[in-house]
């Protein structure tokens, strides 16, 4: 089921201010991603599940691109929903949207839906999180 609405029509990423999405099920690591992030100052909207992240997406394409984030960090498995389907979902509706998938399962499959879906970093836990910021680094340069 397709839950996220149609997006505002508007500029790229790299046109806004610089948010980062983070969905991430665990809460201690939420809030280490999200505290990482904020340091390297982005500012960091964290929600806890992939319903949540809908609704975030939901708000900002009703309000306005200053609202959208400019890449999403995401882990892959929560229990309300997987992190790859939520990607192949935002393809859909905002394809310029980069990504950074966070994952104890970090296996050749997940790599090849990565790639697949474009613009996406894979990364194993536990996370090195300086890998985590270069990874949004590069996915906000390209």
């Amino acid at each position: 089921m397709d839950t996220i609405l149609e997006p505002m029509v508007g500029s790229p990423a790299t046109q806004r201010a610089t948010r980062v999405l983070v969905i991430e099920d665990d809460a201690a690591m939420r809030e280490l991603l999200t505290e990482e992030l904020e340091r390297d100052g982005y500012e960091v909207m964290s929600v806890p599940n992939v319903a949540g992240a809908r609704l975030e997406l939901l708000i900002a394409s009703h309000v306005g691109l200053d609202r959208m984030p400019s890449v999403v960090v995401t882990d892959r498995r929560m229990p309300d929903g997987d992190g790859m389907d939520l990607l192949a979902e935002l393809r859909r509706h905002w394809w310029w949207l980069p990504a950074v998938v966070v994952t104890a399962f970090a296996d050749n499959e997940s790599r090849r839906r990565a790639r697949a879906l474009g613009r996406c970093h894979v990364l194993a836990k536990p996370v090195d999180l300086d890998l985590v910021r270069l990874a949004v680094r590069e996915s906000l340069e390209t």
